[in-house]
């Protein structure tokens, strides 16, 4: 009995020292501490646990007796790993857990999929101990399953094949040659854009200087009701026109200035899909630091109460495989972000909403949004979305 005490303490001392060696950042907001089953890294959107098995002492053996040893850590840490999924939080009011404490098929799903964990790492401690630390992405399969309990649906959406390999190559084969054409032809097309882009520009002055005209007209009251009216309306259209003119003026001079790069220059993005858009913006980067925000799989952003984002117009297979949003814990890796594209809207959280997982954004971030919605396939439907904390 008192062997089997001593042994017991051990485990005891022995799972303390291996959770403390997995959290020894815990004063990192990155890192999230479940209870004592091991933490979620939040950058990495990924769960870690470990799990610590002692081999039987009737076991002569010590290679047998170290083999029994490291599955019953690795069993405990898979049992861990299913503890702290369950910790972690959809949003501000919500855990995992709640969500599923009843659903044994789900518990079943996420217990298969477990033990397709990594293992990170593994040691030998004393009284022939081992320690085994798993981890998990949030995201994949794991995300296959966590997405429908999220939005409450009973089937996962369905993620696109993927392409093998040989097609890859034909698409990566046809952009580098599109590319090659353009820069063969640079000369000519920096001529024509140049004079396109003078063009527009005192276009663009002139227009102004008519409106401003218009203005001063309405003010000096030099015209009736009903032709006050009327050229009030033309000046609302007038000015929707010139504010997606000029839009537009902008990415000819972005594009015009990356084509000019020549091919030795930083690689940029792929050109999207020409459509209409009344934006230039690739993705929304909200600094929520010194706010007191914390991380969660579906955080939300508000404007006066209105939530403005996550909603029903999500692309649920972008939430599957890349999560919601993406976590940063520093400006330059959230701007040189691939979720946040070339040309993100950059942003100051003003605080936090409905508790600590939630954020309150601006005015001007919240009618910059609502415009992004017009269109069907904007970044907010790609869950392009970062947030720094």
């Amino acid at each position: 009995m008192k062997h089997l005490a001593n042994v017991t303490m051990s485990i005891r001392v022995l799972t303390l020292l291996a959770l403390f060696s997995i959290s020894s950042h815990a004063a990192d907001l990155s890192r999230e501490q479940i209870s004592e089953y091991g933490f979620i890294d939040w950058l990495n959107q990924k769960v870690y646990a470990t799990g610590v098995g002692i081999a039987p002492q009737v076991k002569e053996n010590p290679t047998q007796a170290k083999s029994l040893a490291y599955r019953a850590a690795v069993v405990v840490a898979q049992r861990n790993l299913l503890e702290v999924i369950k910790g972690v939080h959809i949003d501000s009011e919500t855990l995992v857990g709640k969500r599923i404490v009843t659903d044994d098929k789900i518990i079943s799903k996420i217990q298969g999929i477990i033990r397709f964990s990594s293992i990170e790492s593994s040691q030998v401690l004393e009284d022939n101990a081992v320690s085994v630390t798993l981890s998990m992405p949030l995201g994949g399969r794991m995300g296959e399953v966590l997405v429908p309990v999220i939005e409450g649906t009973g089937t996962p959406p369905a993620l696109p094949p993927s392409r093998d390999l040989a097609d890859r190559l034909l698409h990566l084969e046809s952009r580098v040659t599109a590319l090659e054409n353009q820069l063969s032809r640079l000369n000519e097309v920096s001529v024509e854009q140049k004079s396109v882009i003078h063009l527009l520009t005192y276009l663009l002055e002139a227009w102004q200087h008519d409106t401003d005209r218009k203005a001063r007209i309405l003010q000096a009251g030099f015209a009736s009701d009903e032709e006050t009216a009327s050229l009030r309306r033309q000046m609302n259209e007038q000015e929707k026109q010139m504010a997606a003119m000029a839009i537009h003026l902008n990415d000819l001079a972005r594009r015009l200035a990356d084509l000019e790069k020549g091919p030795g220059s930083e690689k940029t993005s792929p050109k999207p899909k020409t459509q209409t858009t009344t934006h230039p913006y690739t993705g929304l980067i909200v600094d929520a630091r010194d706010t007191g925000f914390k991380p969660s799989l579906r955080p939300e952003l508000f404007h006066q109460g209105e939530l403005i984002y996550p909603g029903s117009y999500l692309n649920l297979p972008d939430a599957v495989r890349n999560g919601y949003v993406r976590y940063y814990d520093n400006r330059f890796h959230a701007q040189q972000s691939e979720r946040a594209g070339a040309l993100p809207y950059a942003t100051k959280a003003t605080g936090t909403y409905g508790g600590d997982r939630g954020l309150s954004i601006d005015e001007e971030t919240s009618r910059m949004l609502k415009a992004v919605l017009q269109d069907p396939d904007n970044f907010l439907v790609q869950c392009r979305v970062v947030i720094i904390f």
